[in-house]
């Protein structure tokens, strides 16, 4: 997925909302830029655990960040991890959802109305489905 920005005079660029909400990035994360070649890479840097979200006591686990809390509770065979909320499965997502989503890969800057003829559904409802997409419950 290719999109063109302008730098303002200061140096900054604006992250199209859709990637933003793709990625959870939100006004919480850092962003990590590494100069590759004659471009740039970002990088979405979390500090916080993956299970808990907790920022405290977080070691590095096969390239994911987890809390000291959370290995105990996975050494002593605890079935669950505490959530702040619940992540739908892909398998289980909505056909709406999962259109959605590829339709937000292929145009970022796609319009909710247009999203809504594609999909045949009502902007409210493509309105409730990207709040969902934005708090990382599906």
């Amino acid at each position: 997925m290719s999109i063109v920005r302008k730098i303002d005079v200061e140096g900054r660029i604006v992250l199209p909302i859709s990637i933003r909400e793709i990625l959870k990035i939100d006004p919480t994360c850092d962003i990590i830029i590494q100069a590759h070649g004659n471009g740039l890479c970002l990088f979405i840097y979390r500090n916080y655990c993956v299970f808990c979200r907790a920022t405290s006591n977080i070691l590095a686990f096969k390239g994911h960040d987890v809390c000291k809390n959370c290995i105990r509770n996975i050494a002593s065979g605890l079935k669950t991890i505490p959530r702040h909320e619940k992540i739908i499965q892909e398998e289980n997502r909505s056909p709406a959802i999962t259109k959605m989503i590829e339709l937000l890969k292929q145009s970022p800057d796609i319009k909710q109305y247009e999203i809504a003829k594609i999909l045949g559904i009502s902007k409210p409802r493509v309105s409730q489905l990207m709040k969902k997409l934005r708090s990382g419950v599906v």
